[in-house]
């Protein structure tokens, strides 16, 4: 899958990531656990029935082109491009709010 440079630079644009707080939602967590597991394509993918969430909120995460299913039995799913930078700032966020609590 290739990233045209329409959608790199309208995610460059995005100032929705400009917030001091991350979200702390199923769909941000998923992508945080992918993240931390380094399932960055199908030989790194991780089982789907680890992550008892409701059917619609992996559709949403598909649709958004932030993760691929693979659906061999049992079902897996890892990060598209485009999910591992949502993820990876998310995680950014995250950590940076853990260290500012420490303080």
């Amino acid at each position: 899958m290739d990233i045209d440079k329409a959608e790199v630079e309208d995610l460059l644009k995005d100032t929705s990531f400009d917030r001091e707080v991350s979200p702390k939602d199923e769909r941000s967590n998923i992508l945080i656990s992918l993240f931390r597991k380094r399932a960055f394509e199908e030989d790194s993918a991780v089982l789907t029935a680890k992550y008892p969430q409701k059917q619609e909120v992996f559709d949403d995460l598909i649709k958004q082109d932030r993760i691929e299913l693979i659906s061999k039995s049992p079902m897996k799913m890892y990060l598209t491009k485009i999910g591992k930078i949502v993820a990876c700032g998310e995680f950014a966020l995250r950590e940076r709010e853990r260290k500012s609590k420490k303080r």
